[in-house]
């Protein structure tokens, strides 16, 4: 109040120097209690920041004066802008901070209101760098000649003083059409060229326009380069042919040495010309489907290529079916040699020839290496089986140590014998479905392969059905133990035997681990329970604290009880859909579980129906308010809730300015029976009368004096 006394005292003392001598004492005496309203609205500052006691007027804000400080820095033109010019009446809580209050909008909106995304302070308004910067947004930033072309020549008047910014165009043509036409070295127009000026053209200068061929489809080398266009473009520059023959056809048809038309050659010249010279045309065989090695680089063309060039064989015999016809040592007609040369020789030196057998799917290793052709190809070379008893039946038959056949052995020589020595036979049993191992690996094969060695069976009990039946302690058979040995015994030695309950479904863990067989196998093993109610049901049934028959508990103990001790039994409610927190640990399990444990209901509503009827401040049935208790509640305390979702969702009152401006619901919802009511004016914000906010909102069209409006425009509590 001494700030607004200060004001008015400096208000009064402007007032007396302005008015004319003579007053009369009471008049001036009634003046002074007359105070004049404050004038700068809700402005409340020291007069001095601004006033000067030496002169009222004009007002002369000091440097401690921060207009940055208000939310509206000055900056460039707004620094030296007089007072008045932005602040039309002394009311300061009036002025309008954004561009279009106080510069009229010379693009009538069509660029939108934010003047600041050309024209940033403190460059000037007409500022043309900002401009240029601003056009960066848009799609057609301003380089090189277009950064000092006026704005006028791309974005035409379309009404006195109004220049047209959107949908301008951004192609060449529409700015460039009149220069595309003109232009005759070359004429434009009659060659047909594109228009878009910036395949040849740039923005830095309009002259010196060059055309980058290699970002066609056709870059230019060589000779290429330095032609006339319009050799290649006579019929225009759209669909200009890439083929060779295109210009060369009368090049193709004129060469007699050698004689392209005659000989089929392609009509690509590239396979034998460059760009860079036409002359000294060469050919890279290395580049079809049959490269030139050895003795056939010296050759003349016109050896395999005197039908053409098109469709010229590459199989050997196109051109040596003679030489392989005559030759005689050995005889490669009646050997049935493969007309494929290149099995043999070499394009190097047709003699030595040499075959590699590696090529084939029958790899010559130890005592196959030496051995003479004629004996494996003797029938011929096509079709030569590779099978071991083709060639060593006999072999086969003629062993008696072991007997082969009698032994039902396998044909292949392969599993027991190897090409480098025919004796010292080994069998590797690894290689098959049945490695030995242990006590196995010394037994005679005659043990298991009395009936032969095809079908040999890999049972246990097929060798050791005897030992099964004979076992007494425990007895196998009356005890019904499976026939697979491998659970309990090893091929390392047969006692002691065990058996590892971890390999089944039912690994023992606990208590379970010293438990006798018997107990649990007492009928036989196969088809075993392990459901805890087949060993417990009598604990389940004879249980009192609590009565699980009477509670209805579930017969899995696992929920509450473990192998390492019966008890004390606990549940771990986390694995269930509803994990206990706060005041809900410290409930007996009947509390929640009165009905039993099966179907218990997890909404708060199951168990606090109750306390939602009778709660009254604020009634939350008269409200209808929500039965999910978590939206206000939680399970730490069940007084003081909290409505969470107050201020992501509707009107913020945990968070700003009403943070601590309430105590109960009441204060806001005066309703109880509807809280989708509300007033703002009633409690709270009472700001004087109606007539008094209707004034302050003279700028605001269509108010009206109500909550409903309040929130309409404050919908976070913020002005």
């Amino acid at each position: 109040m001494r700030t607004r006394s200060f004001a008015a005292r400096w208000w009064l003392s402007a007032i007396a120097v302005v008015a004319i001598g003579g007053l009369l004492a009471p008049a001036a005496a009634g003046a002074a209690e007359e105070q004049p309203p404050y004038p700068h609205g809700k402005f409340q500052e020291d007069c001095s920041i601004c006033h000067d006691a030496a002169a009222w007027l004009p007002a002369k804000p000091k440097p401690a004066f921060d207009h940055a400080a208000r939310g509206f820095p000055l900056l460039g033109a707004h620094s030296s802008a007089a007072c008045r010019s932005c602040h039309a009446t002394l009311d300061f809580s009036t002025t309008e901070t954004v561009c279009v209050g106080c510069h009229l909008d010379p693009h009538e909106s069509e660029l939108g209101t934010d003047c600041e995304r050309c024209h940033k302070p403190p460059a000037s308004f007409v500022d043309r760098s900002q401009m240029v910067l601003a056009h960066r947004t848009t799609r057609f930033p301003l380089v090189g000649s277009h950064r000092v072309t006026d704005c006028e020549a791309c974005h035409p008047v379309v009404a006195q003083g109004k220049l047209r910014y959107v949908n301008t165009p951004v192609d060449c043509e529409s700015c460039h059409l009149q220069d595309y036409l003109d232009a005759v070295n070359p004429d434009h127009e009659a060659a047909a060229f594109p228009r878009d000026c910036a395949l040849c053209h740039n923005t830095v200068v309009w002259t010196s326009a060059k055309f980058d061929h290699a970002a066609t489809a056709f870059p230019l080398t060589g000779a290429h380069l330095g032609l006339d266009c319009q050799l290649c473009h006579a019929s225009g520059y759209t669909g200009t042919p890439t083929n060779c023959d295109a210009c060369h056809l009368a090049d193709y048809q004129a060469t007699t040495d050698p004689n392209h038309v005659s000989a089929g050659f392609p009509l690509d010249c590239t396979l034998c010309h460059t760009t860079t010279a036409w002359a000294g045309a060469t050919f890279n065989h290395s580049t079809t489907a049959f490269p030139l090695t050895g003795a056939h680089l010296g050759l003349d063309c016109q050896l395999c290529h005197a039908s053409g060039y098109t469709g010229t064989p590459t199989n050997c015999d196109a051109c040596h079916l003679t030489d392989f016809q005559a030759t005689t040592d050995p005889s490669h007609a009646s050997a049935g040699f493969p007309l494929d040369c290149t099995g043999c020789h070499t394009t190097t030196a047709w003699l030595p020839s040499s075959w590699n057998h590696n090529t084939t799917g029958f790899p010559l290793t130890g005592a196959h290496v030496a051995v003479n052709c004629q004996l494996c190809h003797a029938s011929g070379y096509p079709g030569t089986p590779t099978n071991c008893d083709a060639c060593h039946l006999a072999d086969y038959q003629g062993t008696t140590d072991p007997n082969h056949v009698s032994g039902g052995f396998p044909l292949d020589c392969t599993l027991c014998h190897t090409t480098p020595a025919w004796a010292r036979a080994t069998f590797n049993h690894s290689t098959t479905a049945f490695p030995l191992t242990g006590a196995h690996l010394g037994l005679d094969c005659q043990l298991c392969h009395a009936s032969g060695y095809t079908g040999t069976p890999t049972n246990c009990d097929a060798c050791h059905l005897t030992d099964f039946q004979a076992t007494t302690d425990p007895s196998h058979a009356s005890a019904g133990f499976p026939l697979d040995c491998t659970g309990c015994h090893t091929t390392t030695a047969w006692l002691p035997s065990s058996w590892n309950h971890n390999a089944t479904g039912f690994p023992l863990t606990g208590a379970h681990v010293a438990v006798n067989c018997q107990l649990c196998h007492a009928t036989s093993y196969p088809g075993t329970p392990t459901n805890c109610d087949a060993c417990h049901l009598a604990d389940y049934q004879a249980t009192t604290n609590p009565n699980h028959v009477a509670a209805g508990l579930p017969l899995d103990c696992t929920f509450c009880h473990t192998t390492t001790a019966w008890t004390p039994a606990q549940t771990d409610h986390s694995t269930t859909g509803f994990p206990l927190t706060g005041a809900h640990l410290s409930l007996t399990c009947l509390d929640c579980h009165s009905g039993g444990f099966t179907g218990t209901p997890s909404a708060c509503s199951g168990c606090h129906t109750d306390d939602y009827l009778a709660t009254t401040d604020p009634d939350h049935a008269a409200a209808s308010f929500s039965l999910s208790c978590e939206l206000c509640h939680t399970t730490s305390t069940w007084s003081n809730a909290r409505f969470t979702q107050h201020d992501p969702l509707y009107f913020p009152i945990y968070t700003g300015k009403h943070a601590a401006a309430w105590s109960s619901c009441a204060d806001c919802h005066t309703n109880p029976s509807n809280y989708a009511a509300f007033s703002c004016i009633d409690g709270c914000h009472v700001h004087g009368d109606q007539a008094d906010m209707t004034g302050k909102h003279q700028s605001v069209p269509g108010f009206v004096y109500t909550s409903d409006a309040c929130y309409f425009c404050h919908p976070r509590g913020v002005r």
